[in-house]
């Protein structure tokens, strides 16, 4: 455990102690602290910690309220501890449902990637707001892998609000699938990765591979997705690898995930292999020239960067590698 967080909670701790003790002295006193006062007081200054504790010390004598629960679950948030706040705000919301508290909630949830909970808050707050465009995005996004159908009603709500209508749109585009095809459920995947979604793509990656066990491509994606959110992705490579050694893009993704990971003698390796098995896709000998450059055998890069132009068509994009590659090494005189 980090060792800031350790002492915040063990100062946290004696000061409720300290108030406790307090308020047995003198149990004539209505409390120990005004905490109305004191609460926005500490609030206003910054002092997140010590309006927590009032909060909570308050709440210990006399009970938790909805307002008491809202205040600790967005003080919680504010410390950057979300998991400490979704139990506050689950409880204001059993009390009391509303929007904000429930969005609020969503939110987090989705941040954690608790997927079943966040889609039960957004069901909950899309019954106060049916026709929220967040939330009908948000739970598109979440039931596109399983539940196609459904997905394309929400997003169509979604669609409505100038924020999301292209994505909604281009979304829509893929659901017309059956939900059991582990092919178009990678390329929703595909679609919520090249928009930053990773948690969402790594959900959908995992989908397809639980409609398919040996669909390699399925767990090489899930390995990038978890790539991009610091996650350990080796064994979804491991796999990749072991179920398709002969596919070209597979050694591609795995290229990408060993120089992601900075390990840049094997990812010049697998680039290799994904030329070798694929000698005609100028993006794996683009990739491969970007490999020897960072190894710094600058020839090697040039020729695969001009062979990339040539296998693109003359492409302006791989024209550009070009560009820059000679724009960083200028030829000497």
């Amino acid at each position: 455990m980090n060792s800031k967080v350790v002492i915040e909670r063990a100062v946290r701790l004696g000061l409720l102690l300290v108030l406790f003790l307090l308020a047995a002295c003198n149990p004539a006193s209505k409390s120990v602290i005004d905490v109305s006062y004191s609460y926005a007081d500490n609030l206003a200054a910054g002092r997140l910690l010590q309006a927590l504790f009032e909060v909570e010390a308050t709440a210990a004598r006399e009970g938790w309220t909805i307002t008491r629960h809202e205040q600790a679950a967005d003080l919680w948030d504010q410390l950057g501890d979300r998991e400490r706040a979704i139990p506050h705000w689950m409880a204001a919301a059993e009390q009391q449902p509303t929007e904000m508290g429930l969005r609020r909630l969503a939110t987090a949830l989705l941040y954690l990637q608790r997927w079943t909970e966040a889609e039960q808050a957004l069901g909950q707050l899309s019954r106060i707001v049916p026709a929220d465009a967040w939330t009908a995005y948000q739970r598109g996004l979440l039931l596109a892998p399983t539940e196609p159908a459904e997905a394309v009603k929400l997003l169509q709500t979604a669609s409505a609000d100038v924020n999301f209508v292209a994505a909604a749109r281009d979304l829509m585009l893929l659901l017309q699938h059956d939900a059991t095809n582990p092919d178009a459920i990678l390329q929703i995947g595909l679609w919520m990765a090249g928009r930053g979604f990773w948690p969402q793509a790594e959900r959908a990656f995992t989908q397809a591979i639980l409609l398919d066990g040996r669909f390699a491509e399925a767990f090489a994606y899930r390995g990038l997705a978890r790539n991009n959110q610091q996650k350990s992705a080796e064994s979804d490579f491991a796999q990749a690898v072991t179920l398709a050694p002969g596919s070209a893009h597979v050694q591609f993704l795995y290229g990408l995930h060993l120089r992601l990971n900075e390990q840049v003698e094997n990812s010049l390796t697998a680039f290799i292999t994904a030329t070798r098995l694929d000698p005609t896709n100028p993006a794996y000998a683009a990739e491969l020239g970007a490999a020897y450059e960072r190894v710094g055998d600058l020839v090697q890069a040039r020729q695969w960067l001009l062979r990339a132009v040539d296998l693109a068509g003359g492409d302006a994009r791989f024209q550009q590698f070009v560009a820059e590659f000679d724009a960083r090494y200028p030829p000497t005189s």
